[in-house]
């Protein structure tokens, strides 16, 4: 059973209403009728919520601001668009630092003078960047919290006092995702990357692989090239007996497409020659394929926990590094 501090987001989940809804409903403001109020303090009652600390940040304002620093390279697509977890992310931490009277000032790849110049009592990076994380430790922030989901831990030796780099267990996740690909028939797993360096994706690659044997899984790899998706998905997955693919790049509707080519799909239960798709992505809003599993590392989720660690860690309280959640999402068709 978890022991962790209920939160504002949680409180508006059960009551079935936005986070702004909720916080308009405790503190007795804003347009909210007199039944969703009572559905909110009654899950506030429920949760053992406190509203002190909100109230007192709505009354008096708030007087310490945490620096999030993120790299375009990092959190954004290469359309311009913010990826999934990192939009749920940052919505999830800047709502609980609010609970604890922190106000965030989101930077998007600031110059390292105008990063440093901030007004902040202490900076998130998501950055992979190892260099940009050295600057940000020595910019006179009490606390340095990086969140790199591709950068190699060895690369950030000595990170010093005030700065810490947490991740997800990308092995165990690729642990599971063996298990997974296993509980569902496949035999023959092909791993399908973007091009470049990304770290997070060969730690679970690699994690897939190591348990590969344990669970009949033969595990092969290959990045897409080239600008059409359909003729890389074409070069990258072979003609052969593969039955699973564990898709890092979203390019769901070229893999469809390949296989339709050949007389195969990606249905679940299309029987006989049908190819399992694990993709890595949150698995929800208007991307989301019915037919596909999806591999969520909890945006969300992520984005509370590490915001009451790092509130914890501002407070002088040594933690060791959270445990941040991952979850297979099953196919609806």
């Amino acid at each position: 059973m978890s022991t962790r501090r209920p939160t504002l987001a949680k409180v508006a989940a059960l009551a079935g209403v936005s986070v702004s809804q909720a916080s308009d409903a405790l503190r007795g403001g804003g347009r909210v009728s007199a039944a969703t109020r009572e559905k909110v303090r009654s899950a506030a009652q429920q949760l053992g919520y406190q509203t002190q600390t909100v109230a007192k940040v709505l009354r008096e304002g708030v007087t310490a601001f945490i620096a999030v620093v993120a790299d375009r390279e990092t959190t954004h697509a290469a359309d311009g668009s913010i990826h999934p977890f990192w939009g749920k992310f940052l919505t999830s931490f800047t709502v609980t630092v609010r609970e604890y009277g922190y106000a965030v000032i989101l930077d998007l790849a600031g110059s390292e003078s105008q990063v440093r110049s901030l007004p902040a009592q202490a900076v998130l990076t998501m950055t992979s960047d190892a260099s940009r994380i050295a600057s940000l430790k020595g910019g006179g922030f009490g606390q340095v919290v990086s969140l790199s989901p591709d950068a190699d831990p060895a690369e950030l030796t000595e990170p010093g006092q005030n700065a810490v780099v947490l991740q997800h267990d990308y092995l165990a996740i690729g642990a599971d995702v063996a298990a997974f690909l296993a509980e569902h028939g496949a035999t023959k797993v092909r791993v399908i990357r973007r091009p470049g360096r990304h770290w997070y994706a060969a730690r679970i690659e690699q994690g897939l692989s190591d348990v590969a044997a344990d669970h009949g899984l033969e595990v092969s790899g290959a990045s897409l090239a080239g600008p059409d998706p359909v003729s890389a998905v074409r070069d990258a997955v072979p003609d052969d007996d593969t039955d699973a693919v564990l898709d890092f790049t979203g390019v769901t509707a070229a893999l469809e497409s390949v296989m339709a080519e050949r007389g195969r799909s990606i249905r679940p239960m299309a029987g006989d020659g049908a190819v399992t798709v694990v993709s890595q992505a949150e698995g929800t809003g208007l991307t989301i394929d019915p037919s596909v599993h999806y591999l969520s590392l909890q945006g969300a989720e992520c984005g509370e926990i590490i915001a009451e660690h790092f509130v914890a860690m501002l407070y002088g309280r040594e933690l060791p590094p959270p445990v941040l959640p991952h979850r297979l999402i099953e196919a609806s068709v």
